[in-house]
């Protein structure tokens, strides 16, 4: 059964995620799987875990459940933020999943999202990813 484009049965086992990831970053090869910790994080359209173990990069593997969604120009959109540095860092994809480099984050505060400074690098930054030679098809 489907709701959304979502299957009932969404997610991956940590097993799955631990050996796709073992398999693609090489820094995870020497890893075990014991010490590996995954946190289930909400996502509307996707199944994403954060992925920590002891000496590593965390990661962020996001295993694609969404039907409705494009996912050549997602990919791509993704790709390019990556490269520009616009973003988390992609360190593989594949149609079924990414692994992502994860970004600890907060929300903005009002000062921020008042602050002149703030918005004209926000506005820069937008306007060059919209204008960006790549994403044009």
């Amino acid at each position: 059964m489907e709701v959304s484009g979502v299957s009932e049965n969404s997610g991956e086992r940590s097993e799955v995620i631990f050996s796709r990831i073992v398999e693609h970053i090489d820094s995870w090869k020497a890893v075990n799987f014991k010490d590996t910790k995954f946190s289930r994080l909400n996502g509307l359209s996707n199944a994403c875990y954060k992925v920590s173990a002891p000496d590593v990069m965390t990661l962020l593997y996001r295993k694609f459940e969404c039907k409705v969604v494009d996912k050549q120009v997602e990919a791509l959109i993704f790709k390019v933020a990556s490269d520009e540095g616009l973003g988390p860092k992609l360190l593989h994809q594949s149609s079924e999943y990414r692994i992502e480099g994860f970004l600890e984050g907060r929300p903005l505060t009002i000062w921020e999202m008042r602050n002149p400074c703030f918005m004209s690098a926000f506005v820069d930054k937008i306007f060059d990813f919209h204008f960006n030679q790549e994403l044009k098809h």
